[in-house]
């Protein structure tokens, strides 16, 4: 009977004789060499494919990565155009349709106008409170501005639905305590040549409104000593496009401290695309 070890021993055996005087040949150590950068080039263009694949797919599943901002280069999309189709746009209860905090600014003395745009965030945990959106990702220029004979100005634009957003009931409770009336609440857009444009904020429960359904809203109205840059002039409305959020909070309490907070990319569109009068649009 054969013996596998006995076999594969002499093998080896044979195999070793002049191991030394091969592998010390130049042509063979350098054939050895290239076999091994190849190796290294396939294993590396491996990982690079498997990267981009996993990239792929969270975004697919879960949107773009949060990205701490950097406060002295705001990152709205350049070359954004005027206004987005229509059916491009998330609806009110659609998980895209607010925005996402990226990072927060924390002082204890009362903030002013001027530092939103330059104050240095930090990407940090916040309890679930500290999440909860108070804007959505397009606004329509006309709920700031209004409309002639269909709106006034800073015509409340919907944030929660009563019967179709399941964060409803938490942001009931939780926008009162981060925003409450008796503060000093600015939203910020900033363009990326910063310029931007500042807008006192009001939040509010309405359960009857002409063109929207019950639910929390929020109204911007334009503050005429709250902007900056070359475009973002005394009076001047602020054009479509693409502009990084950001909320200012000075509180009467120290329960929260007052704080700015960042929330990402938001999109002016011109009209009202949101109300189905045709004579509501421009």
């Amino acid at each position: 009977m054969i013996d596998l070890g006995d076999v594969l021993e002499e093998y080896s055996a044979r195999g070793a004789e002049g191991a030394d005087r091969r592998f010390g040949d130049p042509k063979t150590r350098a054939a050895i060499r290239e076999r091994v950068a190849h190796g290294k080039r396939r294993a590396n263009l491996t990982v690079i494919v498997a990267a981009f694949a996993v990239i792929g797919v969270s975004a697919g599943a879960w949107a773009e990565p949060i990205i701490a901002a950097d406060p002295a280069h705001p990152s709205p999309t350049p070359n954004a155009p005027a206004a987005s189709p229509v059916d491009h746009l998330p609806a009110l209860d659609a998980p895209n349709y607010l925005v996402e905090m990226t990072g927060a600014y924390r002082a204890s003395e009362t903030l002013t106008c001027n530092i939103i745009p330059i104050a240095p965030m930090a990407a940090e945990d916040y309890p679930s409170a500290g999440s909860i959106p108070p804007l959505p990702t397009w606004i329509e220029s006309d709920r700031i501005y209004g409309l002639a004979n269909v709106l006034a100005p800073n015509y409340p634009i919907p944030l929660y639905g009563r019967d179709g957003s399941q964060n409803f009931g938490l942001a009931l409770n939780e926008i009162p305590q981060l925003y409450p009336k008796d503060a000093e609440i600015v939203v910020a857009l900033i363009a990326e040549d910063g310029s931007w444009w500042g807008f006192d904020a009001r939040y509010q429960v309405i359960y009857a409104m002409p063109h929207d359904p019950p639910g929390i809203f929020v109204s911007l109205t334009p503050d005429a000593d709250c902007h900056g840059g070359p475009r973002a002039t005394n009076g001047s409305h602020i054009p479509p496009g693409h502009y990084d959020a950001r909320v200012m909070v000075n509180r009467t309490d120290i329960a929260y401290g007052n704080v700015i907070k960042d929330f990402g990319e938001v999109e002016v569109i011109t009209g009202l695309p949101s109300f189905p009068s045709p004579n509501a649009t421009k």
